[in-house]
């Protein structure tokens, strides 16, 4: 911590502000993401595995289908593509944010002239260039994310059509127990693959963070003139002032 502070003493002012706006919004993504979703997410899966395979191993195999199929529409969600996309989305909020400081700035001049927000073009551009991202990011997202949410709420109807196969030629009152048991709890797995997917976006906003306050503490510190000068009085002076 004492290498921290000497190193943040040696950098520009903005970039403390810069790390600890990163460390206000990605606290609760971290805190999420370490402790409260992995470990739970964990306990879910290792006991969700053994409630599957126990009682009928083919239902539970079948219902591990649409979780394969889910898996693999996640990957394209969450992989180097989105993890860039992520990065985006921080620039854009935090173009925003910094444009909005400004704004708030000059409000007095505002209501004084009868300005609006559009006198603000920087301000007024990040907040374009972030509708424009959202837009175009929900687009990207929709099919996948529909065909997620098909693929982890269909797995009833693979165990339908396996309790159909399963019980030609007649069956007895144990087959449908386990497919009554398989129906009811089945609806978990869209639970934890929800957790799953909320942990994989947790992660990386607490990467991109990491990512950004290594980039200022990498940040070259403010040059030392070489014969420091100080002020020999509190006088002012004004020179060709009319």
């Amino acid at each position: 911590m004492s290498a921290v502070g000497a190193l943040l003493a040696l950098v520009p002012f903005w970039y403390i502000w810069c790390i600890l706006r990163e460390v206000i919004e990605t606290a609760p993504h971290y805190e999420n993401a370490v402790h409260v979703t992995y470990y739970g997410w964990m306990a879910t899966i290792a006991g969700l595995l053994t409630l599957l395979l126990i009682f009928d191993w083919r239902l539970g195999l079948l219902s591990l289908v649409p979780v394969a199929l889910a898996f693999a529409v996640m990957t394209s969600m969450t992989g180097k593509e989105m993890q860039d996309k992520m990065t985006q989305y921080q620039n854009a909020l935090a173009d925003m944010s910094n444009e909005a400081v400004e704004y708030v700035r000059g409000t007095p001049v505002v209501k004084t002239f009868g300005q609006t927000v559009f006198s603000f073009k920087k301000f007024k551009g990040t907040i374009d260039n972030y509708e424009r991202w959202v837009i175009a990011y929900t687009k990207q997202l929709r099919w996948p994310m529909t065909f997620y949410t098909l693929a982890v709420n269909s797995v009833f109807v693979f165990l339908i059509a396996g309790g159909f196969l399963f019980s030609r030629g007649g069956t007895d009152g144990g087959v449908l127990l386990n497919l009554l048991f398989y129906i009811i709890i089945t609806p978990v797995i869209s639970v934890t693959m929800t957790k799953l997917m909320f942990m994989s976006e947790n992660g990386m906003i607490v990467q991109d963070a990491i990512t950004r306050i290594d980039r200022v503490l990498q940040s070259p510190a403010l040059s030392q003139p070489e014969v420091p000068q100080h002020p020999k009085d509190s006088s002012v002076t004004l020179n060709h002032v009319s």
